[in-house]
């Protein structure tokens, strides 16, 4: 088979092409047409350990509301599981912005890494559960106070970790270039 016959992957579309496609659109391009919250959501968190930890956490809560009934636990599950998934993301973020700050005038930033997120996850979980239709809101509460802290400490910890790692790399790297 000759390279002629192999087939591409598709180019993108020119801009021509897009506002064909596109019609009533100013000439912006595509990334630009994005709103706040379609780049926040794509890019501004992490979304792959929000959504494991939204279904972890959301089959732990649903045991401990399983004693109240089947529909109980589904519904304190799928309430947890939801805003795991919508917050986690957020606060893994907030997190890691938190733990690279230099210093702070009145907490170290792995302090408050770790605690900034984890008061935010407590008291958004509480709100959640203790709308109707949670059967027990303070053991699945209890479920975040007991996570979320250490779960925080370990992302705060592993980001400062890679950025002195990084910075060591960066630091042998223009060694040698001096020499």
């Amino acid at each position: 088979m000759d390279s002629s016959s192999k087939p591409t992957a598709p180019s993108p579309p020119t801009q021509g092409e897009w506002m064909a496609c596109h019609p009533g659109r100013d000439s912006r391009s595509a990334e630009s047409q994005m709103s706040l919250f379609d780049k926040a959501w794509l890019k501004g968190a992490e979304w792959i350990a929000a959504l494991g930890g939204a279904f972890f956490i959301g089959t732990l809560v649903a045991a401990v509301n399983f004693p109240h009934g089947l529909e109980s636990a589904v519904v304190a599950g799928i309430k947890q599981a939801v805003w795991t998934g919508f917050m986690a993301g957020f606060l893994t973020k907030f997190c890691r912005f938190l733990c690279m700050q230099p210093h702070f005038r009145i907490l170290p930033p792995m302090v408050c890494a770790t605690l900034g997120p984890s008061v935010f996850a407590i008291a958004g979980v509480s709100i959640v559960h203790h709308l109707e239709g949670t059967a027990d809101p303070v053991a699945s509460i209890l479920i975040t106070v007991i996570l979320a802290p250490p779960g925080f400490w370990v992302i705060a910890h592993n980001m400062r970790r890679a950025a002195k790692a990084a910075k060591h790399n960066s630091l042998q790297i223009s060694s040698r270039d001096e020499t």
